[in-house]
């Protein structure tokens, strides 16, 4: 031990009120001390440095003499202050930034003592406490709390409610008091559970149970009532959290009112164009019915030339496009309010019911060929009867002269899955190659020429993907599109289930 050190120590013991304790006892606390010890000068002379502070800057004891306090200490107003206040009192506290031999800064937490060592000279002992963790963990804590209180005071779209447990409230956004007509003093130190705040106090009450049981309640529709009796809807969401040991409830509500008008208006008006559209379709139907019967019995009864004939065939077909067209509006529009359900079909029956229905159409040669490999059903809507009535009768009411139509099932797997394949061939005129991908994508807008079969085939796709299946077109005999068209849908198996 160095002499300063030696009355360093004497200077210890003379603060302690012990000055004749054996000097060994110091020794040992100042050698084995977890916190880092410089002794120094009021000049800032480094005298000894313990083990302690040796491991904290990464430097030998010679090496921090050397270096002394400039070298230790980066010079700032806390070290300023710290330096009077020592001169003054005695002693002093302060946070002081350090850095070590590897250029790393960090906040210590420091006391300075100031003694008289045995010859009379001043001495100066400082203890250091690296408490850089600390304030790292500070600085988060308090950008966090910036941060929330940006969010909650901030937010101008939801309304924000904070109430401990017992249900007193705590605090308030602005856009909770613009939004209900509350002001701040009607409602901080208050309970919920006497404000008329909610229209149900049942909706209140298991809103706070689940919150209390799962810690968290997400968009939940309750309805609040105003200070001027106004009623209004928001979707609710809760956060249990625990600040300090005490519970607190974060609430967030969204105030949908003006959407919840705007939905009911839209609904009245959506039940409105629905029977508009059903007293339409059907009045237009029978219309278009009974004129098609009046027209088929003229061409009957009366002996027409032909250019008078025409004059009644023409109308004859123009009646009967209205009425498919109206047909597979009907259909659509079954599809996109979802009235048909999905459920369990055999596909062959379904075939044979298309087959049934158009294998002998008047005044037509059409010759049908069936083959069903095996029984199976499908997953899907009765109206895909619809969507195989709709090709068959496409490829007959677009050929002329003799036309077969051949109908074909079979069972394959497809990316490791059960799928059925219906084919559906005709030996019409086909379909060119540029119009193959573009036959099915024709929706309500943009119709032109061909409507009602453009309408019939977007039907038929859609029907097929909404029952997760697949519909292209393609050439009968591969190669010339002149031989006839084959349809091709792709549909899965219903899964077997075992008993």
């Amino acid at each position: 031990m160095n002499p300063d050190q030696e009355q360093w120590f004497y200077g210890v013991r003379c603060l302690t009120g012990r000055p004749d304790e054996s000097e060994a006892g110091f020794r040992s606390l100042y050698e084995n001390s977890y916190d880092p010890i410089l002794l120094t000068k009021p000049d800032g002379t480094i005298l000894s440095a313990n083990p302690a502070a040796q491991r904290m800057f990464g430097m030998t004891e010679e090496d921090i003499v050397s270096a002394g306090r400039a070298g230790l200490v980066v010079v700032d107003e806390k070290l300023e202050l710290a330096l009077r206040e020592r001169e003054q009192k005695g002693k002093a506290e302060a946070e002081l930034t350090f850095k070590r031999k590897d250029g790393t800064i960090f906040v210590g937490e420091t006391t300075s003592s100031l003694f008289t060592d045995a010859d009379g000279s001043t001495k100066t002992s400082m203890i250091i406490r690296d408490i850089s963790e600390r304030k790292r963990a500070e600085e988060v804590l308090r950008k966090s709390e910036e941060k929330f209180a940006k969010a909650f005071y901030g937010n101008t779209a939801n309304m924000l409610l904070a109430m401990v447990g017992d249900g007193r409230i705590i605090d308030v956004n602005d856009t909770f008091l613009e939004i209900t007509g509350y002001s701040r003093r009607e409602l901080i130190g208050g309970s919920i559970n006497e404000l008329r705040i909610w229209k149900d106090t049942q909706q209140r009450d298991e809103f706070v149970r689940d919150l209390r049981k799962h810690g968290v309640v997400r968009n939940r529709e309750v309805e609040f009532v105003r200070k001027n009796d106004e009623i209004g809807v928001g979707l609710l969401s809760g956060q249990l959290i625990t600040l300090d040991n005490e519970e607190l409830m974060l609430n967030s509500s969204v105030d949908i009112t003006e959407l919840k008008e705007a939905e009911k208006k839209l609904e009245e008006a959506k039940s409105r164009a629905e029977f508009y559209l059903d007293l339409l379709t059907h009045d237009i139907t029978n219309y278009n019915t009974a004129a098609i019967g009046y027209l088929d019995i003229a061409q009957m009864r009366l002996d027409l030339k032909e250019d008078e004939e025409k004059l009644i065939s023409r109308p004859l077909q123009v009646l009967r496009n209205s009425s498919e067209l109206i047909a597979n509006v009907r259909d659509l529009r079954r599809v996109e309010i979802d009235r048909e359900r999905a459920e369990p079909f055999e596909i062959c029956s379904m075939l044979e019911e298309v087959k049934e229905a158009f294998e002998n159409p008047p005044g037509r040669d059409v010759t049908f060929i069936l083959n069903l490999e095996q029984s199976c059903s499908v997953v899907t809507s009765g109206l895909l009867r619809d969507a195989f009535a709709n090709i068959v009768s496409n490829a007959i009411k677009h050929s002329s002269g003799p036309v077969t139509v051949s109908i074909s099932l079979k069972r394959e797997t497809r990316e490791k899955r059960d799928v059925v394949r219906i084919d559906i061939e005709d030996t019409g005129p086909g379909i060119p190659d540029e119009r193959k991908d573009k036959i099915f994508d024709r929706g309500i807008t943009g119709l032109t020429k061909g409507v009602s079969r453009s309408l019939g085939l977007y039907l038929v796709k859609r029907l097929v993907e909404e029952h997760d299946g697949r519909v292209w077109v393609e050439d009968r005999v591969p190669g010339d599109c002149t031989k006839g068209a084959r349809f091709v849908v792709l549909l899965p198996v219903e899964p077997t289930t075992n008993s």
